[in-house]
């Protein structure tokens, strides 16, 4: 039963604790199922699932308080001390998007004439700030070929800095191993 249960940390570790994986668009994310995530992660002390799942978790909106269902109709619900660890969270990642996009922004509109900047911020304002989508997607709506290459960059590097401080994001003050992880070792 312990290498069931390894296995399945192992899993969960390759897909909540890769900053690739996690930034990849490709990879998917039911938004309940982080709920089954943190419930896991709590159970097992496997806190190094915990920063990434609760950010997903804030991003959920409403319908964080609905749980997640499962096949035999039971819910995992998040306790009252996780639910506020993402509505901060939210918050905080609201403002760091916020602050990574005028940064982009401003980099654009530094060394572009063609308006790259404005049609950067306006996308974006359109998507009501998403920061889940700001973390997980290429971001070149309207952009000249050079302002792509450099959005590519500079977006990598802000979700960066934004992956290294999840841990604080939902405020938790230390987790074992994502030092590690947020210099770029994989576990």
């Amino acid at each position: 039963m312990e290498h069931l249960l390894n296995q399945c940390l192992l899993h969960l570790k390759r897909k909540y604790c890769c900053f690739d994986t996690w930034t990849n668009p490709h990879t998917e994310f039911d938004s309940a199922e982080c709920i089954a995530v943190v419930k896991i992660a709590r159970l097992t002390g496997c806190d190094i699932l915990l920063p990434s799942a609760l950010a997903l978790c804030a991003c959920m909106g409403a319908e964080i308080v609905q749980g997640y269902k499962r096949e035999d109709g039971s819910r995992d619900m998040l306790d009252l001390e996780d639910i506020g660890r993402c509505f901060a969270a939210k918050d905080h990642l609201t403002v760091m998007t916020d602050l990574a996009v005028q940064t982009i922004s401003k980099s654009l509109r530094n060394r572009c004439k063609l308006g790259c900047d404005e049609a950067f911020r306006n996308g974006f304002t359109l998507l009501r700030n998403n920061s889940l989508f700001f973390l997980r997607n290429k971001l070149q709506w309207g952009l000249c070929g050079d302002c792509k290459d450099v959005v590519k960059v500079q977006a990598q590097y802000q979700r960066r800095k934004i992956w290294n401080r999840l841990p604080k994001l939902v405020q938790m003050d230390s987790v074992d191993g994502w030092q590690q992880l947020a210099e770029g070792q994989r576990q």
